[in-house]
């Protein structure tokens, strides 16, 4: 997203953004579908074209009372030679990496900038950017104990907190004082709009990221699919949210602001929350994947209209940064927090004997042994993983509702006229440059 906005116009980004949009969605579509598909026969020799569906083996999960450990069996390869396994829905992302840089290397011409390596270097800011790492690891590493490892209110969690806040601080001197290209210039704070869109960024990250990762336990959990059947249902999701981003692309020209998709985007994404919080054991299908549905249309609308609706903002030597967002990494973490504590509350309002024999079988450790509890005991499980899920949704509507607050007040001009802003920006720029 950042080279598109280097190397096109304003006017021309949308067709481009949308393309890398379509990308990731389709090779979210395409991993599963060899396993949808067994039949379909795969020649041995040409292993790379296949995705990750076809190397992903049929899992079984045992659990082991005495060592209260999780042993998975691997049977069988779905894919037809016996000497590739679920690694190379790792290794195949060096094939198409290298493929990539070697396009980069060969095609992309980018002028290169004056002065020595060392002057460069002098140019990163390298006790910003570990501050940054520094605070976002203690912020993680609170929200995946607390109330888990150790009590909220327990030594080592306010440790961390407090870390995490002096940290910051130390982090907001080095940007604001210190830093001679900080990575997170002041300056862009200034700008409401862009406050705003670096608010409606963060939440959407949050939203997004936990839809994509507990929308499959619940699956799992309430209905019984495995790991993959998960992963297909969620194929409504990627597809609509390329869908949506590509009709945006198209009619952006035509409405010239990106302010109606990224409201309607946002509203949509509440609604998906919404209803996902509805969902339980008894709910159909078609519920599960139109819910899927209407999240994905809003995502498809926000992602890439934020992004531009931010490096239109921008001068353009802020781009890289305005395009930028960290909302997915705190938002699994904070998720993660969320359920954890409401399952552990769960759990406790269980019966002794019923808890009991939940913890010798590791329900309490993994939702993947659900399906290897008596039956007298699963519905009990199977409603707690259910109501500390109902808890993640929950805590997205809210989240959600502050983007769609947020995108109500994002004023952006016309496309046309956000370029010829822009336009002008460069000029001056360019002009201080040579003065």
């Amino acid at each position: 997203m950042i080279i598109i906005g280097d190397i096109y116009s304003l006017e021309e980004r949308p067709k481009y953004q949308s393309i890398v949009t379509s990308m990731f969605g389709l090779a979210s579509v395409v991993g599963p579908l060899r396993l949808i598909l067994p039949s379909i026969p795969l020649p041995k020799s040409l292993p790379v074209i296949v995705m990750g569906g076809a190397f992903v083996a049929n899992v079984k999960t045992r659990y082991n009372p005495s060592s209260r450990q999780l042993k998975r069996d691997l049977p069988f390869f779905l894919f037809p030679s016996d000497k590739l396994s679920w690694r190379w829905d790792f290794w195949v992302n060096l094939i198409f990496g290298g493929i990539a840089l070697t396009a980069i290397v060969l095609f992309l011409h980018i002028p290169h900038t004056s002065g020595s390596l060392g002057t460069k270097l002098k140019r990163v800011d390298v006790f910003g950017t570990l501050m940054e790492i520094a605070t976002i690891v203690l912020l993680l590493l609170a929200l995946n104990w607390g109330g888990n490892k150790y009590e909220w209110s327990s030594g080592p969690i306010i440790g961390l907190i407090c870390g995490a806040v002096v940290l910051f601080g130390v982090f907001c001197w080095i940007e604001g004082w210190v830093a001679i290209e900080p990575v997170i210039p002041g300056r862009l704070f200034r700008r409401p709009v862009l406050v705003l869109i670096f608010i409606c960024n963060f939440c959407l990250g949050l939203g997004f990221l936990g839809m994509l990762y507990y929308a499959p336990i619940l699956f799992e959990v309430a209905y019984g699919t495995d790991s993959t059947g998960s992963g297909v249902r969620l194929i409504p999701l990627m597809l609509t949210l390329v869908l949506a981003s590509g009709i945006s692309a198209i009619f952006l020209n035509k409405v010239g602001s990106t302010q109606p998709f990224i409201i309607v985007g946002c509203a949509l994404e509440v609604i998906g929350f919404g209803l996902f919080y509805t969902l339980d054991v008894s709910s159909s299908l078609v519920s599960q994947l139109g819910y899927l549905l209407i999240t994905g249309a809003g995502l498809g609308l926000t992602f890439q209209n934020n992004i531009l609706a931010a490096q239109a903002a921008a001068d353009r030597k802020d781009m890289a940064i305005a395009t930028g967002s960290m909302g997915g990494s705190i938002g699994i973490a904070l998720y993660g927090s969320i359920m954890e504590n409401t399952l552990k509350s769960e759990f406790n309002a269980l019966s002794p004997a019923v808890l009991a024999q939940a913890v010798s079988y590791g329900a309490d450790q993994s939702y993947l042994v659900i399906s290897n509890l008596p039956d007298d005991i699963k519905p009990l499980i199977v409603r707690a993983y259910v109501n500390a899920l109902h808890t993640v949704f929950l805590a997205g509507i809210p989240i959600a509702g502050v983007a769609f607050v947020c995108s109500l007040f994002i004023r952006t001009p016309k496309l046309v006229d956000m370029a010829r802003v822009q336009a002008e920006r460069e000029a001056d720029a360019m002009q201080h440059q040579e003065k």
